[in-house]
């Protein structure tokens, strides 16, 4: 067991339930930190609240000092009989054993106003926020625990623009609300941590879903090839379409796709999406 530091929610290490390393499980201890990311929920009276990993209920502690409906989606079996036991009093906690990335959401908020809240598992982080983002019903906001390095490319702005800050800021608009230090973990991981805040946007249609995603992937196929030469190697539109398309909308012909702003992506799409979908 670690050593005890000031920063320790000492419950948490007492109770006997070890760190699944299988899991990516790394408990969030820091009780000052477990209250900023309650307070960045700004939970309102009728709010649904689900948190995705839950471990041993550190933040479900804090999110349960709200009257509010909290559903708790966690994946190991002993962690849940963990929670069961600790909020068995409290009625408006529900414990769901389950996969998040298979669990369906709907028969619980659809149609509701909800929060999603949670230290996630670093591993699921790429699968997760599209799904939260494109396939569950629309939450209100989404603040979650991920890896430092990954917050700042889901925020990245041109000239250091990827995939994921594109297709991250075409369907809600992020923003990191502050940093959390590897030492305020147990067990401690080999990263930093940020806490960061998803508010859900609809900016490509739902039909065009695909298509966009389809053409991002293509000008970012290779990074140090001009986007446009990208688009056209791996997409069955002529040199001329995207050429035409490129200048119409002001891209520089030398623009690398990391370059390239989501409101031009957008705007590109729409010029060129009869061509391919």
């Amino acid at each position: 067991m670690a050593k005890e530091t000031p920063f320790i929610f000492k419950p948490l290490l007492n109770r006997p339930t070890r760190p699944n390393k299988r899991l990516g499980q790394h408990f969030l201890t820091d009780q000052s930190v477990l209250k900023k990311i309650t307070a960045a929920c700004r939970i309102e009276l009728k709010d649904i609240i689900v948190e995705i990993g839950p471990g041993k209920g550190a933040l479900t502690k804090y999110l349960a000092a709200y009257p509010n409906a909290i559903i708790t989606v966690e994946k190991d079996k002993a962690l849940c009989e963990t929670l069961e036991q600790q909020f068995r009093n409290q009625k408006n906690i529900s414990i769901v054993r389950a996969d998040v990335l298979r669990w369906n959401p709907i028969p619980a908020v659809s149609g509701k106003k909800y929060i999603v809240a949670g230290n996630i598992p670093y591993y699921i982080t790429g699968k997760l926020i599209p799904m939260l983002l494109q396939s569950w019903p629309r939450p209100q906001r989404i603040v979650l625990m991920v890896q430092k390095e990954v917050a700042g490319r889901m925020t990245a702005q041109p000239p250091h623009a990827s995939i994921m800050s594109i297709m991250t800021q075409a369907y809600a608009a992020p923003r990191i609300l502050f940093s959390v230090p590897r030492t305020r973990f147990y067990p401690k991981p080999k990263v930093d941590s940020a806490v960061i805040e998803l508010v859900p946007r609809q900016l490509i249609p739902i039909n065009d879903q695909k298509g966009f995603k389809k053409l991002v992937c293509a000008g970012f196929s290779h990074p140090r090839k001009y986007c446009i030469s990208n688009i056209c190697e791996k997409l069955p539109i002529s040199k001329h379409a995207c050429a035409a398309a490129r200048a119409s909308i002001f891209i520089q012909p030398t623009a690398r796709a990391q370059e390239v702003s989501l409101a031009l992506w957008m705007k590109l799409f729409a010029l060129l999406k009869t061509q391919f979908f």
